[in-house]
């Protein structure tokens, strides 16, 4: 990005700005681009500059006024796993509004175009969390699960960008029960000699 607030602003992008020089633009570094914005957003300019700082490729983006929407999409876990007792599942959300909702839901379909008829994870999270523990050793039956995630702002949902595959199986790994605590030891105590009662005389 080159510095400044916005390209087409009020004063010089080139000139009296205080990190200007700290710029890969201004140090003339080979091989870089810019991304220049207008000072009202409409239009964003890519240029890539070659080894030796000529311009080689330029492109603008236009913002026509629509609505970015949300998104989600998880990162953990990435391949198809097992999972006996709980997963820890992990996600990214891009939430432009700053008011996204984050859920969860599971369903043995695959290929789904919403959560209608899934049953929930955990619902509602804030769009600025990014895990959560799914403990799972209660889910019946075990088999294979897709794992949805769904994002809500503004009132509208959107469904996550991908899935997750997990074979929920049954916990085979045997308890461990270990005593705690040790048996009470009694220690018989001494009573000093004034204390200590007179024996009875033996009889003959």
């Amino acid at each position: 990005m080159r510095p400044g607030c916005g390209r087409d602003a009020n004063y010089s992008q080139q000139k009296h700005l205080q990190d200007y020089k700290h710029s890969m633009f201004y140090k003339q570094i080979s091989c870089f681009s810019t991304l220049d914005m207008s000072a009202d957003a409409s239009t964003i300019a890519l240029t890539a500059y070659d080894s030796v700082g000529n311009i080689f490729y330029t492109y603008t983006f236009l913002h026509d006024g629509e609505v970015i929407t949300p998104s989600v999409n998880l990162t953990v876990p990435t391949a198809e796993v097992d999972v006996e007792d709980s997963i820890q599942l992990r996600w990214y959300t891009f939430d432009p509004a700053g008011d996204a909702k984050v859920s969860f839901y599971y369903s043995q379909t695959a290929d789904a175009t919403s959560v209608e008829g899934m049953k929930p994870i955990v619902t509602d999270l804030p769009g600025t969390t990014e895990k959560y523990m799914w403990h799972t050793r209660d889910i019946s039956p075990k088999g294979k699960y897709y794992v949805y995630a769904l994002v809500t702002s503004g009132g509208q949902s959107y469904l996550g960008g991908n899935t997750a595959v997990v074979n929920l199986i049954e916990d085979t790994t045997p308890p461990v029960i270990t005593a705690i605590g040790q048996k009470s030891q009694h220690t018989r105590r001494s009573l000093p000699p004034h204390m200590a009662q007179p024996h009875a005389p033996r009889a003959s």
